[in-house]
């Protein structure tokens, strides 16, 4: 087994999958990675660029989609704050975005759009992913830190961040997957 913490260079194989409706563009997704792959995340996408020549397809199209998420929630000791999801979170299945198009459009709905066209959370999922636990039952660990600059290198994680101004506090949640 590999340390957890030993960081690995790999070279990634990918594809991109396009459909006009993003429930089966992630189905079609996520059976191209099988079990052995996955969906690359929004920091994946960036270390992609930042490691491909400008004449590579990451760099000449435009209409990429990560598996990254932001939902704003608030700590248990009430702190608002916005989480940063990267590698999967609440919305990590087709079944999940199919609930949120076909989803009454009155603003009352608890997982409809809100009046911005956001995603809207129920309080359980937003309860559940600011202390790591995800809708599939996996449970993630979260690490607490300063806005210190450094960020995780994970497969998939999430960040939450204060919605204050004044102080920025992030809490850091993820596996410890990594590629380099």
């Amino acid at each position: 087994m590999r340390n957890s913490t030993q960081m690995i260079d790999t070279e990634m194989e990918a594809t991109i999958i396009y459909d006009s409706y993003l429930p089966d563009a992630l189905r079609r997704a996520l059976e191209y990675a099988g079990e052995d792959g996955f969906v690359a995340s929004m920091p994946q996408l960036l270390h992609a660029r930042a490691n491909a020549s400008y004449d590579n397809d990451i760099w000449n199209t435009w209409s990429l989609a990560s598996n990254s998420e932001e939902n704003i929630t608030r700590t248990p000791q009430g702190n608002n704050v916005v989480v940063a999801v990267h590698g999967g979170g609440i919305f990590a299945t087709p079944e999940r975005f199919r609930k949120l198009y076909h989803s009454n459009v009155s603003r009352h709905c608890e997982t409809g759009y809100t009046g911005l066209f956001a995603g809207k959370i129920t309080a359980q999922e937003a309860g559940d992913v600011v202390v790591g636990k995800l809708p599939d039952g996996t449970q993630i660990p979260v690490f607490r830190s300063t806005n210190s600059g450094r960020a995780s290198r994970t497969c998939r994680g999430a960040m939450p961040s204060s919605c204050t101004t004044r102080r920025r506090e992030m809490l850091i949640v993820g596996t410890s997957l990594s590629t380099t």
